[in-house]
């Protein structure tokens, strides 16, 4: 799930933004849930960063420790 959510600040009139991602992942008995958060006052940085986060987001990669061996092995 991604959500881009915009509020006013009432004294600056600043319009502030947060991007949030969250999933939840399930694997026999493991589950876990992750969330990620941007936020900036300035819309236009998170706007300009919207690609890369997304990139970002879809490819984190939630691994039993079961795989941490594996992962750790092709890394070197």
């Amino acid at each position: 799930m991604r959500v881009l959510r915009d509020c006013q600040d009432e004294d600056s009139n600043k319009v502030h933004v947060g991007l949030r991602y969250a999933w939840r992942y399930e694997a026999g008995t493991a589950a876990a849930v992750v969330l990620t958060t941007v936020a900036d006052p300035d819309a236009s940085r998170i706007l300009r960063a919207l690609d890369g986060t997304d990139e970002f987001a879809c490819t984190t990669r939630i691994s039993p420790d079961g795989d941490a061996d594996v992962l750790n092995s092709s890394w070197t």
